[in-house]
């Protein structure tokens, strides 16, 4: 039976309740940045996850996926999740900075959130905090944004062995909490979810064409990375920043020794011998 006209605009009213800043900034927002999410075939399992906490969390933000199974997305997820925008399939044969290239000279927008299906949201996202860490990169001219500084010791707080694979707890703070800061090293370029100004990612990925995923986060990227304009953000009480990513997987295994993974893939049935 046909959803009616009413009954959607009930569920999307709803939806955009659900995300707090509401729908005043949203459009805003998705003239000013894409959501790139990046996946493979083999990653199948995750990907789903991905999309359904995107829906639980997200749902009001189009993403862009860039896969090597254009098909198989639109066959399975395509009718179900109509947030997906575009699809964009890469040549798997090539190195994994020019499948990136092949999908970011598309990007229209001035920002791109990169966003690796294995970093999943867990809340809801504040878009009026989004709108204002834009505005920021905006005022500093920013090449990228971190919402921690991975790879930088010491780490936030206690909570370190779980923020360096990217679990980022949630909370609903003051904007004046907020704090933004310098990236500093060793780490400049990480694989994770990172907002980048459009132009300074896609330079990157052309330069380093021919980096396999394994050579992703060497020296060299670092040095070239250490020379832009790295944003990340703290608060004043130094507890985690609040946008919540959390990494499902370290070297293609699900992180069974993290309870909020273990949570998460409970919460979806997914059985222990998954990725074992």
């Amino acid at each position: 039976m046909r959803e009616s006209k009413k009954t959607r605009n009930k569920t999307k009213s709803r939806r955009y309740k659900r995300i707090k800043g509401g729908n005043s900034n949203i459009n805003n927002i998705i003239n000013k940045l894409t959501h790139l999410v990046y996946t493979h075939f083999e990653y199948d399992d995750i990907f789903e996850i991905f999309l359904k906490q995107h829906n639980k969390h997200f749902s009001i933000m189009p993403i862009v996926v860039a896969t090597n199974n254009k098909k198989h997305i639109e066959d399975k997820y395509l009718s179900t999740y109509k947030f997906i925008k575009h699809i964009y399939e890469y040549d798997d044969s090539k190195p994994y900075y020019d499948k990136l290239k092949s999908v970011v000279e598309n990007v229209k927008t001035k920002y791109v959130l990169f966003n690796p299906e294995t970093f999943v949201l867990m809340s809801d996202l504040n878009i009026t905090l989004l709108k204002d860490i834009l505005n920021k990169m905006d005022s500093d001219n920013a090449d990228q944004f971190h919402f921690y500084n991975i790879g930088n010791q010491p780490m936030l707080n206690a909570q370190a062995s779980n923020l360096q694979y990217g679990m980022l707890k949630h909370n609903i703070l003051p904007k004046e909490n907020i704090l933004y800061h310098k990236r500093s090293g060793p780490w400049y370029m990480s694989i994770g979810a990172a907002i980048w100004n459009t132009n300074t990612l896609l330079d990157l990925v052309t330069k380093f064409n021919m980096k396999k995923y394994l050579e992703s986060e060497n020296s060299s990227v670092q040095e070239y990375a250490s020379k832009l304009n790295n944003l990340f953000m703290t608060t004043k009480n130094n507890t985690p920043p609040p946008i919540s990513f959390l990494k499902l997987v370290l070297t293609g295994k699900y992180q069974r020794q993290n309870p909020e993974v273990v949570k998460l893939l409970e919460s979806y049935n997914i059985p222990d011998n998954i990725r074992a």
